[in-house]
């Protein structure tokens, strides 16, 4: 038990005693139900779904040929779109209208995706989980997480915590997570951390990222966001010191499974029992 609440102070605060564990934000949005048809992302710039992108773009094209072809001076030629990743300082993958034309999936929701960016699935005894590891954008952090994964070190983990609007203190900024990993157990050294701010990988909903207590003291701990946390971005207000938590990729499947995860029984934020996390591989 003071192993497990050890876990839980280290994500809550920033001290060696209190900062391991992830805090998550505002209220998950029940999976299954629709979205709106747009959203307020943290500039204050109206986010549209990827459908109602796809053919906006389509129809763009097309509006932009027919002014090329009267030979209008002011004509434009519209240029390959670039899916913007929720803030401007975040490098995004440039979808061409021929893959938006195909049906593909446009909506980037964090920085990193696409067909390079390898996954991994975590098996768990109440279903699989599968993110998107972004090495590109966090180096340091996501290769890190790669290497326990391909060394087998994570042979044992749980998810141990589950953070809800629930059962945190009236003193606390309020986030909702799950967090596992393999406890107290260090197999790896620590290693540096990589804020929001330097990789534009923000705490949205189905964000991974690490578990700290003070800064570069990251090493298997980890958890999952359920909605979005904007607390434990850079500056936010979660963590004392400013530096928020170093996120590293997306669920990119399973987001009903995390949020089932969060639902089980706990005492107070430790998950009894805690799920077990029977594999963990590459895609």
């Amino acid at each position: 038990m003071q192993t497990v609440d050890r876990m839980h102070r280290m994500l809550d605060h920033g001290s060696e005693d209190e900062a391991a564990q992830p805090q998550c934000f505002e209220p998950p949005k029940h999976r299954g139900q629709p979205s709106p048809i747009t959203t307020v992302d943290g500039s204050g710039r109206t986010r549209y779904p990827a459908s109602m992108r796809v053919v906006g773009l389509v129809m763009g094209l097309a509006i932009g040929s027919l002014v090329a072809g009267c030979g209008g001076d002011d004509g434009e030629t519209l240029s390959p779109t670039t899916v913007v990743a929720t803030t401007d300082m975040m490098s995004s993958t440039t979808a061409t209208a021929a893959t938006a034309s195909s049906g593909a999936d446009l909506d980037t929701e964090t920085t990193g995706s696409g067909s390079n960016a390898p996954r991994v699935r975590l098996q768990t005894t109440i279903g699989d989980l599968v993110f998107e590891i972004y090495e590109t954008d966090a180096p340091i952090t996501a290769g890190n997480f790669l290497t326990y994964v391909d060394d087998g070190l994570l042979t044992g983990a749980t998810f141990y915590r589950t953070v809800t609007l629930d059962n945190q203190g009236p003193r606390e900024v309020p986030i909702e997570v799950i967090q596992g990993g393999l406890g107290v157990v260090r197999t790896l050294p620590p290693i540096p951390h990589e804020t929001t701010e330097q990789t534009g990988i923000l705490h949205l909903d189905g964000t991974i990222s690490m578990a700290r207590a003070e800064v570069g003291t990251a090493t298997s701990e980890f958890f999952v966001c359920i909605g979005d946390q904007p607390a434990l971005d850079f500056g936010g207000e979660r963590n004392p010191d400013g530096q928020g938590f170093a996120a590293f990729g997306r669920l990119v499947e399973g987001d009903d499974v995390a949020f089932q995860i969060q639902q089980q029984p706990a005492n107070g934020q430790s998950l009894e029992p805690p799920i077990a996390i029977t594999s963990v591989t590459r895609e």
